[in-house]
């Protein structure tokens, strides 16, 4: 008896242990880490074969007269890192009137990461904002809103100025972006929101929030038309806004509907940490997760356990990246419910500064420009530079935006970010709940959550241009007109310096021909084997995007002040000419 009651009591104990070992390996916590395991797996794939450029374009002024030279310098670098990238050999540069029509092309020399180039603005250009892109054939990959656009302004005091019709400018728009995507009912809220003018400018104004026409609060942008107020949406009330300016007072604007159930998230600066906050009234929801990626790679990636509704996530700041931060939260499904992004200011710039010999110089006298470059905090600080001169009068302001607030700010967001460089100008309280006002209003992503989650392959049609520019073309049947596959074709650059290759057209009839050496002005020859035969031709096609994004150009304005400076203008560009 003794002996079997030890016995049993043995069996008791390791039923025991196998029990805790058996549901330890199903644990939330264990299920928790396998989500966050498949999401990064899935992040990481999706970006581990894909590098991506940037590009830079520094343009020596923003305001030019039809027969005058726009001078151009282009910086490319690695998107993830923004250190130059030296990939691509070729960059395409565009210039394009408002409905998108290139009036001016151009392919540039890259060499280590850089190169330069000038336009000749013809006389025949009429007076106008346009676009300045640019971007590699790599870029063609993606979305058009990641190629380089500036907007520069061309004038033609030899032609007549048509003015379009005037439209009305008291169409002010108000729009809302609450913090993490969605309001919910019953949970508190942050919501941002951006008051412009009918041309898209920022407006001070006032702004009052109502519950079935009754005011619950007021509000006030801070920069730029942008700012936030905070309520907690009560189910069966419908709320909207208003805004008044100087003028009149707009008609009521409805917030967007919050839903019965979800999650809203809130990220607060609490130096050194960001905290941020999630909250959900969705049935049986026990955990979640929060992750933080920047540069291209995740810097955070955490489970937390709702209590009361309410889970709260710790991010150090020094982990992220400096520019934007994309923070995403899932639910235990893995699915994305809330984004919002965050700015992190970047430190160790070089410094520049330049000194000049003298204050005062007399008409045709040499200048002396000394540059002058601290140390960046790296051993060996290096820096490829591009300076131009210009005279600050009633048609040329300061150049903006700088390279920096395009690399680490505009260049990851959707929409037109209104004065970039302001926000680097002041260190202080003020600047930087304006700079999260920008978060909160400009989304943008490269990519999407659910083609990762779903690991769609994402097709890239067009080749880096690593070794020189790609020459395209299109093998035709001349019986049938229809494209030709498998078709052995040449391509020959005649003259001092001669250039050979060959190809074979695809299953489309395309063929490419990669050259090395083929810059400047050059004939090209293509055609078929024609020893073989003779009854194909083959098609150039251009090598520029006829892909645009949908960003929209303000209209054209010249205050009658400018008369006197564009006469001047106009009488030195005729002289520098002649």
């Amino acid at each position: 008896m003794i002996k079997f009651g030890l016995l049993r009591q043995h069996k008791i104990r390791v039923a025991w242990i196998l029990l805790i070992f058996w549901t330890g390996l199903f644990s939330p916590a264990a299920d928790g880490q396998a989500n966050l395991n498949a999401i990064k797996a899935s992040f990481d794939q999706a970006h581990a074969n894909t590098i991506t450029e940037k590009l830079f374009v520094h343009t020596d002024k923003n305001l030019y007269l039809a027969g005058e030279l726009i001078w151009f310098k282009v910086y490319s670098v690695n998107a993830a890192s923004l250190r130059p990238l030296d990939l691509s050999k070729v960059a395409y540069v565009e210039i394009l009137e408002a409905s998108n029509k290139p009036v001016l092309q151009g392919k540039i020399s890259l060499d280590h990461a850089e190169g330069d180039g000038s336009f000749y603005l013809p006389i025949t250009l009429n007076s106008g904002n346009y676009r300045l892109r640019a971007y590699t054939n790599w870029m063609k990959n993606f979305k058009t809103d990641y190629f380089f656009e500036k907007m520069i302004t061309i004038v033609n005091v030899q032609k007549r100025l048509e003015l379009p019709e005037k439209k009305n400018e008291d169409n002010n728009q108000l729009v809302f972006f609450p913090e993490g995507g969605n309001l919910v009912e019953n949970l508190p809220a942050k919501v941002a929101f951006r008051v412009s003018d009918a041309k898209g400018r920022g407006i001070a104004s006032t702004g009052y929030l109502l519950d079935n026409s009754d005011t619950l609060l007021s509000f006030n942008p801070v920069h730029a038309g942008l700012g936030t107020f905070s309520f907690t949406p009560v189910a069966g009330h419908n709320y909207a806004a208003v805004i008044a300016d100087q003028t009149a007072i707009s008609n009521p604007q409805p917030l967007p509907a919050a839903h019965p159930t979800g999650y809203v998230m809130q990220v607060t600066d609490a130096n050194p940490n960001l905290t941020v906050t999630v909250r959900s009234n969705v049935a049986g929801e026990g955990s979640v997760y929060l992750v933080v990626h920047s540069g291209e790679t995740i810097k955070v990636a955490a489970q937390q356990f709702f209590q009361n509704g309410v889970a709260v996530f710790n991010v150090a700041k020094d982990t992220l990246n400096a520019g934007v931060s994309y923070f995403t939260v899932f639910n235990e499904q893995k699915k994305p419910v809330c984004e919002r992004l965050f700015f992190t200011m970047p430190s160790g710039l070089l410094p520049i500064s330049l000194q000049t010999d003298k204050p005062l110089y007399n008409s045709r006298e040499k200048i002396s420009v000394v540059i002058n470059m601290g140390s960046g905090g790296s051993v060996n600080d290096m820096a490829s530079l591009s300076m131009t001169v210009f005279k600050l009068d009633d048609l040329q302001a300061l150049s903006s935006p700088g390279i920096t607030s395009y690399l680490f700010l505009t260049s990851d967001l959707t929409g037109r970010v209104e004065d970039p460089d302001y926000y680097f100008e002041n260190d202080d309280q003020q600047t930087a709940t304006a700079l999260d006002n920008v978060m909160l209003t400009h989304g943008w992503r490269r990519f999407k959550w659910d083609d990762i989650r779903q690991e769609k392959k994402q097709y890239l049609q067009y080749a880096p241009e690593i070794n020189g520019p790609i020459v395209l073309g299109k093998v035709i049947d001349n019986a049938t007109g229809r494209p030709a596959a498998n078709i052995e074709s040449f391509i020959g650059v005649p003259g001092f310096r001669t250039e050979f290759n060959s190809s074979v057209s695809d299953n489309n009839g395309l063929v490419k021909f990669e050259m090395k050496e083929l810059y400047g002005p050059s004939e090209i020859v293509l055609q078929t084997n024609t020893a073989r035969d003779s009854i194909y031709r083959i098609e150039a096609l251009s090598p520029f995007s006829d892909e645009y994004s949908a960003s929209v150009l303000p209209d054209f304005h010249l205050e009658p002040a400018t008369e006197e400076a564009l006469r001047q203008r106009s009488v030195s560009m005729q002289v520098q000419n002649i």
